[in-house]
């Protein structure tokens, strides 16, 4: 299953592995990750424009299930490959 991987997908995993753990260390020296690194509006004092890409990689502190929902269904789908017959 993890050999059908394309890069990609594993890119994106490990971006969203590394934006959690960075969220959990953010939130134990008291910073708010999701209100620095989630969407806001644009209108909203409180948005900056890095959080377009940004939000696409937070996931919920409290539940730990959410990441792992999350990433499990993106290898799930993510590790389909088209192949052409010859």
């Amino acid at each position: 299953m993890f050999q059908n991987i394309p890069q990609v997908t594993k890119n994106i995993l490990i971006l969203n592995v590394l934006f959690y753990v960075a969220s959990l260390v953010l939130a134990s020296k008291g910073y708010d990750p999701i209100r620095m690194l989630g969407v806001h509006y644009v209108n909203s004092p409180l948005f900056e424009p890095y959080q377009i890409v940004t939000h696409m990689f937070m996931h919920s502190l409290n539940t730990p299930w959410h990441i792992f929902f999350n990433m499990f269904l993106l290898v799930m789908f993510g590790s389909h490959t088209y192949h052409t017959s010859d």
